[in-house]
């Protein structure tokens, strides 16, 4: 990509522009792929643990894990891990493609879809609601907030996409031929 400017002498130049930082694609990568593990193995975590008296060493070598259960997740988790892994995988996907191709336009239309594609877990959590919560108004206040941070997510998505189809009309008008 190229930045054009016109000198005093109404000839187009065209200058390289700064690349942009790939290193936070990367980042998004990475994070996406942490969270896919973490994810899917919530209802089966295993922690490293220490038993009292015993030294490090030891333990170590005996491979000495504990399962820690997340008490507010129900079984029924499982069910809601296809859109969540979805959601990640879309996540992971989009940032590779920002690697290699990112116009303005290109940017927010991918954003776009990612953060509609986000929506999808949030709305078969809301359905399935994998958690076990004993008050009736939390269970309420949490499946409200599900259903306000899906309307959130779809007016973000719907924005991005109105700038994407912004940017890219003034990237057609700014086109020349060779």
């Amino acid at each position: 990509m190229s930045l054009q400017s016109v000198s005093s002498q109404n000839t187009i130049e065209t200058k390289p522009s700064k690349p942009e930082h790939r290193g936070k694609y990367f980042a998004g990568i990475i994070v996406c792929i942490v969270l896919l593990y973490i994810f899917n193995n919530l209802l089966s975590l295993y922690l490293f643990s220490v038993p009292p008296g015993s030294n490090l060493i030891k333990a170590i070598i005996d491979s000495t894990y504990v399962q820690v259960k997340i008490p507010f997740l129900a079984d029924s988790f499982v069910s809601c891990l296809w859109a969540i892994n979805l959601a990640v995988v879309s996540g992971i996907m989009g940032n590779f493609w920002f690697l290699f191709y990112r116009p303005r336009w290109f940017y927010y239309l991918l954003q776009a879809i990612m953060i509609a594609v986000g929506i999808i877990p949030v709305y078969v959590v809301h359905k399935i609601f994998p958690f076990v919560i004993e008050s009736q108004s939390i269970q309420s206040l949490v499946k409200t907030g599900l259903i306000v941070f899906m309307i959130i997510l779809g007016v973000i998505s719907l924005f991005l996409l109105i700038k994407s189809a912004i940017a890219f009309v003034r990237n057609i008008r700014n086109f020349e031929l060779l």
